[in-house]
């Protein structure tokens, strides 16, 4: 096998990289830029993903992406070879298919390696982000992908570290019912700021008077408008600020940078959260654990 960075690959792998992010992203709804080019703020200098291919770089194994959305966090993925469904498992492991095919023994070496391999990419990936001051580094995966939560468990030393689970929602802008906001009829005032300079991260700040009602962020990324970190403070919940701040923030994003689909992660037990979204027409498409690593 194989590790090819990002930095190093040749115009006909990129052309490869291309049909595999189309094949990727028909599996996951995941907002990551998995395989695009190096988004400014994003990937801090670092490639965005290592790829693991055979010796003859025919066979595409798996694919560790590393998703930075500000400077203290990261996020890291693994990613399966979906076209290889018929020789792997979900985790992108491969299996016998045939009598001509791998081995008990053969299938149980090439797995060996492959998994020293992504936890010695985890090892040199980690050490590198937290070089650079990034505090809080995730690992994202499906609940039920038992192979990657053995992965993360013997990166941590043979402990399963702590995770919490979140949906993933999704709506297209066709779908979303458009509720016009005017908070000035309320004697209300929201501010719209970039975060960190950055004009894509838009910060929706809700004020009464001086005091602070709660906020919202969208990132804009392509065509695609993620709301985020979503907070109404606890005396002004349960009297609608919430639903008027992310219809007043989704609407921005619409209008202003003219997005075809609005995703959101809200954890699987915010029950007042998850009835709101639903409420406005968006669908759970998967549900992703994160492990504190």
């Amino acid at each position: 096998m194989v590790i090819v960075k990002k930095e190093n690959l040749d115009i006909n792998e990129l052309s490869r990289i291309e049909n595999l992010k189309k094949e990727i992203l028909k599996e996951t709804s995941v907002n990551v830029p998995f395989f695009d080019d190096a988004n400014e703020g994003l990937n801090k200098g670092f490639p965005l993903f290592y790829l693991v291919f055979d010796d003859s770089k025919e066979t595409f194994f798996c694919a560790l992406s590393v998703y930075i959305p500000n400077d203290t966090e990261a996020e890291i993925y693994l990613i399966s070879a979906p076209e290889k469904k018929s020789a792997c498992d979900k985790s992108g492991v491969p299996k016998e298919v045939n009598s001509e095919g791998v081995d008990d023994k053969n299938k149980s070496d090439i797995n060996d390696e492959l998994e020293n391999i992504i936890i010695n990419l985890m090892d040199e990936i980690y050490e590198a982000l937290t070089d650079v001051g990034i505090e809080y580094i995730l690992f994202a995966t499906d609940p039920k992908n038992a192979y990657n939560t053995s992965l993360i468990t013997k990166f941590n030393e043979g402990e399963e570290p702590d995770f919490y689970d979140t949906c993933v929602y999704k709506l297209s802008v066709n779908e979303y019912k458009k509720v016009p906001v005017n908070f000035s009829e309320i004697s209300l005032k929201v501010i719209a700021e970039a975060e960190d300079g950055d004009l894509n991260d838009i910060r929706f700040i809700l004020k009464k008077d001086l005091a602070d009602i709660g906020e919202a962020y969208v990132l804009i990324e392509g065509d695609v408008a993620c709301l985020h970190s979503v907070l109404i403070n606890e005396e002004y919940r349960e009297m609608g600020f919430g639903r008027m701040l992310v219809n007043y923030s989704l609407n921005t994003a619409i209008d202003t940078y003219h997005v075809s689909n609005l995703i959101l992660n809200v954890d699987s037990d915010n029950l007042p959260a998850v009835s709101l979204y639903e409420s406005m027409g968006f669908k759970s498409v998967e549900v992703l654990r994160y492990y504190e690593i």
